[in-house]
């Protein structure tokens, strides 16, 4: 049991320690925080104390006060514009005591954005100042402040809001789009590691002082030992990273947006979703360990691991062919086969379409052929990984027949 763990430190040591890893963890999070970056300084160039505001009457002042840069005359706001101070200017006046008027001054049209904007604070104004040219009566005044009244009621589970199918399906594509690129990156990088170490006068040495099927399981668990380590950045850096975000006041717009979506996505994962994605990278690892085992030169890794990255993307295929058809009769059925489950049955469970008994069963049917594929590639590992001058297929058959 000893050698089994030495093995596995051994193994994901020499991991995390090389460059491709320290590459593969930080890559997400320069990404990331160059594009937030980015939103920062963009919407710091786009800041609202670009637009000047002249207003005429200062009874208008404090409905257009924030976010402008106020003016009490046109002239100046003219000199600041054509010193670049600012982008764009408007004045804002009162015609006849009646209507608001505002007069747009740029170097370009004025933007459908601010427009909107604009007119909405304008509008404000304009309500209650036809209500004082009006002189309306208090009662006459409540009566057309009324608005309409909505009411909903649904008739299934009661779920909040934000937990739509929109956001099901969101969870979902961000699913699978994680165990996809997860299972393509480790399958190269673990078929690649055995095939350079097959045949060498190092694996006849080890394999002299202990068993290769425990060899093998100690670099097993060595390799999901990194995966591990992996994920766990990704989570612990991920809300790092949000709690930072949310601290900032350029992006706190986008923050509120995506916060009620990041919730409900947590929610949608579960504690099953997440058995599914560790049984799809311990199944695709130890086929990935048999391939390269299977590989005559260390160049042909890739080749030798053609089948399991066949079966990753034909699994991410189908999961996104039938994301919005979780009924489906063919994505029942395949919610059971070992390895494409994890792509298609989250869909099954984040809709609520399948029972308790097809999860139950769907899971025992993954982890009795987990078992039996580590049980078969134990036994077969010692036989395939001194052998270097056969090809696959004739490796494969003298293995089993070792």
């Amino acid at each position: 049991m000893t050698k089994i763990f030495m093995v596995a430190k051994e193994t994901f040591w020499r991991q995390v320690k090389s460059w491709s890893f320290l590459l593969l963890i930080l890559g997400p999070f320069l990404v990331i925080g160059i594009n937030v970056g980015i939103g920062v300084l963009s919407q710091s160039e786009k800041s609202e104390d670009t637009i000047g505001m002249v207003i005429v009457d200062q009874k208008l002042s404090s409905a257009f006060s924030d976010g402008y840069r106020l003016y009490d005359n046109e002239k100046q706001a003219e000199i600041d514009f054509e010193d670049q101070k600012i982008k764009e200017y408007v004045t804002v006046d009162v015609v006849d005591n009646a209507q608001i008027k505002l007069t747009y001054h740029g170097k370009a049209n004025c933007s459908a954005k601010l427009k909107q904007k604009l007119l909405m604070q304008a509008q404000v104004v304009q309500q209650t100042l036809n209500q004082q040219v009006a002189h309306l009566k208090p009662q006459q005044i409540e009566q057309l402040s009324l608005q309409p009244q909505f009411e909903e009621y649904n008739i299934g589970k009661t779920e909040e809001s934000v937990n739509n199918t929109d956001v099901k399906m969101g969870s979902f594509v961000i699913l699978c789009f994680f165990l996809y690129l997860l299972l393509m990156i480790y399958v190269g990088v673990t078929s690649q590691e055995v095939a350079v170490e097959k045949g060498t006068k190092i694996m006849e040495i080890i394999f002299s002082s202990m068993p290769g099927g425990d060899y093998f399981i100690g670099k097993l668990l060595g390799l999901m030992g990194e995966i591990i380590l992996h994920i766990g950045i990704y989570i612990v850096g991920g809300y790092m990273a949000w709690q930072g975000v949310k601290h900032l006041d350029a992006l706190e717009h986008y923050v509120a947006m995506g916060e009620p979506f990041f919730k409900a996505f947590l929610k949608n994962i579960g504690l099953v979703n997440l058995i599914y994605i560790v049984i799809a990278l311990i199944l695709s690892i130890t086929l990935a360990i048999f391939c390269g085992a299977l590989s005559s030169k260390p160049e042909n890794a890739n080749k030798s691991g053609q089948p399991v990255f066949y079966l990753v993307i034909l699994g991410f295929v189908l999961g996104m062919t039938f994301q919005n058809q979780p009924d489906s009769t063919i994505l029942s059925v395949v919610s059971y086969i070992p390895l494409l489950s994890s792509f298609t049955m989250p869909i099954r469970i984040i809709n609520e379409t399948a029972s308790t008994l097809s999860v139950s069963l769907s899971l025992g049917i993954n982890l009795i052929t987990l078992i039996g594929v580590i049980y078969l590639i134990r036994r077969l590992y010692p036989r395939l990984i001194l052998q270097t001058d056969d090809a696959i297929w004739k490796a494969l058959k003298r293995s089993f027949h070792g």
